[in-house]
């Protein structure tokens, strides 16, 4: 069943770097970040949280919790799996499965199942056969103005 949560407010905060640069980031659309802190934990940052404490960082906010193996990026939509991360900062409010996020009105589907997370991804005109994830690390560096592809 889909898990949709509003992000009016931040999930948590990602105390788990201590001040320390992440590992990378990768600007996502619509403000959102795609912050990998180490190994364990790979999670998308609310805009909100990114500009209040204008950093990547220590206490930005989250939307999608750790640890995020696989990625894509159709704007204004990312998309992509979590899975379980016991050894992650973030493992306590880490939801695995498939997850939608999508950046304008900041509503995240979560913890999907494959079938669920396809179904979803027909009713907002993606076709999962077409959908290219990939590694986090491999995501490109671009940085993303508004809903433009």
């Amino acid at each position: 069943m889909k898990v949709q949560v509003l992000l009016l407010c931040s999930l948590a905060f990602l105390g788990f770097t201590g001040g320390c640069h992440p590992d990378y980031d990768r600007q996502l659309p619509n403000g959102y970040v795609l912050v990998r802190s180490n190994s364990y934990t790979v999670a998308i940052a609310t805009p909100a949280d990114i500009a209040r404490h204008h950093s990547t960082h220590a206490d930005a906010g989250i939307a999608v919790a750790a640890k995020i193996i696989h990625i894509a990026v159709y704007s204004p939509y990312v998309v992509g799996e979590v899975v379980a991360s016991p050894s992650s900062e973030l493992a306590d409010i880490e939801v695995p499965g498939w997850f939608i996020l999508h950046t304008e009105t900041d509503v995240a589907q979560l913890g999907l199942t494959r079938k669920i997370w396809e179904a979803s991804l027909e009713t907002i005109g993606l076709h999962p056969a077409e959908i290219r994830l990939r590694d986090p690390r491999h995501l490109p560096r671009t940085k993303y103005s508004g809903a433009t592809p």
